[in-house]
Parts: structure tokens; C-alpha cells; sequence
């Protein structure tokens, strides 16, 4: 096997032995007719929806997910011949590098939402990756790509093709707000300001952000979650604007997205 540059086969993480590995089982469902009151314990606002409703889900999903990226990165290798023939390779290097910084973030997983495993896997694909393309730009159009950018255009046009379900297109550019915010742990300091021609959500901390700069990789922010949040503030209501005035990974002191009312065209 070949061995990557600046690495050594005896030093760091031992990766996983793929045979080792059992496939992945979702957690039990609660019986038919179970109500909602035996699903979970009592409501914690802390605590992600489906850790609330259904236990142990979340990570089933979230170990899944891990899965299908390193899969997809995988199938990637065969677009680059420097990769070529390497990608078991590939994929050690990145699920060791994956488990590496989980350990070294630990303490940033404040709760169930403020979680690192996404941050981790982007960094572990940097590091697995840039050595052998040795091209900032092409690592990080593979991040940006597995973060949802191939399916962005889907979600623009979900989100223009539902547009006629909402009467009102400043309240329903608030609820986006609320949903972003509520989905947002104790890692990230955020703030929601409703008002009825205005709205804001303000961002002063931000996990993924902390991960990054704390590994030296600030840039990995903008092809992170900054690409895809954006997106649901961008579709046109009349009367409405919309949209991210200042990110944190773009040098700004905070990440600002603001809802307003202005006079119809």
C-alpha cells in the first residue's frame, strides 16, 4: 500500500479494519399507537427533536451519514488519477483522521445540537485529501459538494415551487429564522429579533467556525454550512427581502441573516 505523503505507517490513529466493522442498525421504533408521552423523556429544549421522540435515531442517522460521505469521497478518487487505486487508502485515512478529531473537540459537544461530527468529517477529508491532489481549490469543491452543493438547485427549486403555499412572505421568511435558530446548540451564540417589519437572526459563535480556526483551517467554514443556510433566504416575495448580510468565515464579527418589508414593485 502506498503510503501518504508526511504520514507514517506506524505513528497516529490505527484506522478501523473494514471487516471488523458490523453493518449499522437502526434503533428500535416505539410500538403502534405509542403516544408521544412514551416515546421520550420529558421535553428538553437542548435536546434535538429526535433524541426527544426517538432515542438513539440521531446517531444510527448520524453514523449513516459518516458512511455514505466517506462512500461518496471514495467513488470521487476515480475523478483524479493521483488517487487512483488508493481509495481503501482513502478511506482509513479519513475515517482515522474522523475519530482523531472527534477525541479533540469533545468538549466543544456542549448538548445533543451542538455537535462536531460534521466539522470533523470536513476536516478529515481535508487532510485526507489535500496531500495527494495538492490543490486548496479542488479539496475544498469536494467538501462544498458533499455539504449539499450538488443538491442546492434541488432545494431552490423546492423552495420556489412552494413559494404559493405561504400568503404572507415576511412571516414566512421569520419562520425560516426561528427554524434556523432552534436547530443551533449551546456551541453557537446566537440571537433571534422578531418585529413586524423587520427580523434578524445574529450569530456571534459559531461552532463550525471554532472547529476550523482551532485546527488552523478557518477557510473550511465558507464551504461548510455558510454555503447552505443562505439558501432558504433566497427565495423573492413581493414585498419581502431577504438574505445573509455578513458571515463570520467571510472576516465579518458575526453571521447576520435579515428579513424586511419594503414597498412592493
Amino acid at each position: 500500500m502506498h503510503e501518504a505523503p508526511g504520514t507514517s505507517s506506524s505513528g497516529g490513529h490505527a484506522p478501523p479494519n473494514p471487516q471488523q466493522q458490523q453493518p449499522l442498525q437502526p434503533p428500535p421504533l416505539p410500538p403502534p399507537g405509542a403516544g408521544p408521552g412514551s416515546l421520550s423523556s420529558p421535553a428538553d429544549s437542548s435536546k434535538h427533536w429526535l433524541d426527544r421522540h426517538l432515542p438513539g435515531l440521531r446517531l444510527w442517522l448520524e453514523d449513516k451519514n459518516r458512511f455514505w460521505w466517506i462512500k461518496g469521497v471514495v467513488v470521487r478518487c476515480r475523478e483524479h488519477h493521483q488517487l487512483e487505486g488508493r481509495e481503501q487508502e482513502v478511506r482509513q485515512a479519513i475515517e482515522a483522521a474522523y475519530q482523531a478529531a472527534l477525541l479533540r473537540h469533545q468538549a466543544a459537544a456542549v448538548d445533543e445540537r451542538a455537535e462536531t461530527h460534521v466539522a470533523c468529517l470536513v476536516l478529515a477529508t481535508h487532510k485526507a485529501l489535500l496531500p495527494w491532489l495538492r490543490d486548496e481549490r479542488e479539496v475544498l469543491k469536494i467538501i462544498a459538494e458533499h455539504m449539499g452543493g450538488r443538491t442546492s438547485s434541488l432545494l431552490r427549486f423546492l423552495l420556489a415551487a412552494t413559494k404559493f403555499l405561504h400568503r404572507d412572505g415576511y412571516a414566512a421568511m421569520t419562520a425560516r429564522l426561528r427554524g434556523l435558530r432552534a436547530d443551533l446548540g449551546q456551541g453557537f451564540a446566537a440571537q433571534v429579533v422578531l418585529g413586524e417589519e423587520e427580523s434578524s437572526l445574529t450569530i456571534t459563535r459559531c461552532l463550525y467556525h471554532d472547529v476550523f480556526e482551532a485546527e488552523g483551517q478557518p477557510q473550511l467554514a465558507a464551504c461548510c454550512c455558510c454555503t447552505q443556510d443562505q439558501v432558504w433566504f433566497e427565495p423573492k416575495y413581493r414585498g419581502v427581502e431577504a438574505g445573509r448580510t455578513s458571515a463570520i468565515s467571510a472576516g465579518d464579527p458575526c453571521c447576520r441573516f435579515s428579513v424586511r418589508r419594503v414597498p412592493p414593485r
